[in-house]
């Protein structure tokens, strides 16, 4: 009865791990490892604001080492109902304008990169992200969460892909190529999709064709169908896997005690 009880306690906190990573385009929520500090994950209690909810700030970037390497293309809210057992995600436009004194005016997806360039701090950038978010929405962030993309495809392949409804034709001649900074073109017909890691990614990312409304639409619905996919097969086994595969591609101030 120990042991049931332990795995369920495990796959409680591996949703909400699932819900932070996964929706970046990810979630996360683990042990200590390396940068990473991933909390509550056996139990432990989460700030919460005076309505009950846990704000996480994600975000996504693409990683690497060419300029725009950590501009934060996927920006989300997400509020997590402990009590009610639900989830709210908001998306951030990451074109909206920000105002960070002695450290950044413009997009706000510049943030991060501009004031770890300031700072020469991540854990400091990260911060001054979080504070201008919770400027602009007036809303309390508790944690954030930074997630590489290539940590989002490795989760979406570990787990055998997922299944989509396109629902609009994308042809993206200017998708970019995180290892170079050029382009790789992306095209993917309207219809249902199994989508593998790398083509989940660019039909989160995309910027051509349709909307940036649009764009925030498939982000949200990825994370929806790879929570489903992965939660349906996970085991405290794969939980572990994946925590160690993850290990250089996630930074969040949540921490295990």
């Amino acid at each position: 009865m120990k042991a049931k009880t332990t795995l369920q306690s495990i796959k409680t906190g591996f949703k909400v791990f699932l819900l932070v990573f996964t929706a970046a385009l990810v979630i996360k929520i683990l042990f200590n490892i390396n940068i990473v500090n991933v909390a509550f994950f056996f139990g432990e209690k989460l700030d919460t604001d005076a309505y009950g909810h846990t704000n996480v700030l994600i975000l996504g970037v693409p990683g690497g080492e060419y300029p725009g390497a950590e501009l934060t293309d996927a920006m989300m809210i997400l509020s997590i109902d402990e009590k009610n057992k639900s989830v709210a995600m908001f998306s951030i436009p990451r074109d909206l304008y920000s105002d960070v004194q002695s450290v950044w005016k413009g997009k706000i997806n510049a943030i991060y990169s501009a004031a770890k360039a300031h700072y020469k701090d991540s854990e400091k950038a990260l911060e001054t992200v979080k504070s201008e978010v919770e400027k602009i929405f007036d809303i309390q962030i508790h944690y954030y969460v930074k997630v590489n993309f290539s940590g989002f495809e490795k989760v979406i392949d570990k787990f055998g892909g997922i299944d989509i409804q396109v629902d609009k034709t994308i042809d993206d001649p200017y998708y970019p190529n995180d290892l170079t900074g050029g382009y790789d073109p992306f095209y993917i017909q309207e219809g249902f999709h199994h989508m593998d890691g790398k083509t989940a990614l660019k039909y989160a990312r995309s910027r051509q064709t349709t909307s940036a409304f649009d764009r925030d639409i498939r982000q949200q619905k990825i994370i929806k169908a790879a929570k489903d996919k992965i939660l349906n097969k996970i085991d405290e086994n794969k939980i572990k896997d994946i925590l160690f595969m993850l290990k250089n591609d996630i930074e969040t101030n949540l921490s295990v005690r």
